[in-house]
């Protein structure tokens, strides 16, 4: 049998802190109602994509991720965050000419994780 890893972490908006999630608690509709007994309306969900960086971390939603890419013979580092669309996990960017790309990666990629869009925002306001 497959082995399923299905790991989320929150933004507390309240505290404005990164957390575990222990436990989600769904209602009857299988609308989340709870997570870790306080309620979903105070977190942002993220999912781990089961994938690591190239140090080994792991990789979710909403982490700020650069790599570097070849354009005309010249290495550019790009960043992105990280999204579901379209029924993948990807890298939302602008592309060296200015075009909002939604990258799908496979996890063979150069990735590092430099931050997340909630504790370092930062980082993707370029």
């Amino acid at each position: 049998m497959r082995e399923i890893d299905v790991r989320f972490r929150a933004w507390d908006k309240k505290n404005k802190k990164m957390v575990n999630v222990r436990q989600i608690n769904w209602n009857d509709r299988g609308e989340i109602e709870y997570i870790n007994g306080d309620e979903a309306s105070n977190f942002v969900l993220m999912q781990y994509t089961g994938l690591k960086d190239k140090n080994g971390r792991e990789i979710y939603e909403g982490d700020i991720v650069k790599w570097q890419s070849v354009y005309v013979g010249v290495y550019v580092t790009e960043v992105g965050v990280v999204d579901f669309q379209h029924g993948c996990f990807g890298i939302k960017y602008k592309s060296h000419n200015g075009t909002n790309v939604f990258w799908s990666f496979t996890g063979k990629e150069d990735l590092e994780v430099i931050g997340n869009i909630y504790e370092s925002p930062e980082l993707i306001e370029k």
